[in-house]
């Protein structure tokens, strides 16, 4: 799964989705637990806002609370989320 951290710059969120191809990234926080997720449609919907990206870091564009499921979840449960 792909990962940043809540203050990395825009640029290496963007290098992060683009080289890992899942159209996602998670972001974590210091001690590396979970705290929100990016995809590429919230860069899209943001972009589309008229937001300046310049100068954002991954906390600023995350969807916070993301939902999640435990790894044995069975795929047709999480896809009911």
């Amino acid at each position: 799964c792909p990962i940043v951290s809540l203050h990395d710059p825009i640029h290496v969120v963007l290098d992060t989705i683009t080289r890992k191809g899942l159209g996602m990234t998670a972001v974590v926080d210091g001690d590396r637990r979970l705290s929100g997720i990016i995809t590429d449609g919230d860069l899209r919907r943001k972009l589309a806002a008229g937001l300046d990206f310049r100068d954002l870091v991954a906390r600023e564009i995350m969807t916070s609370n993301p939902v999640t499921v435990s790894g044995r979840t069975m795929a047709v449960e999480a896809l009911a989320l």
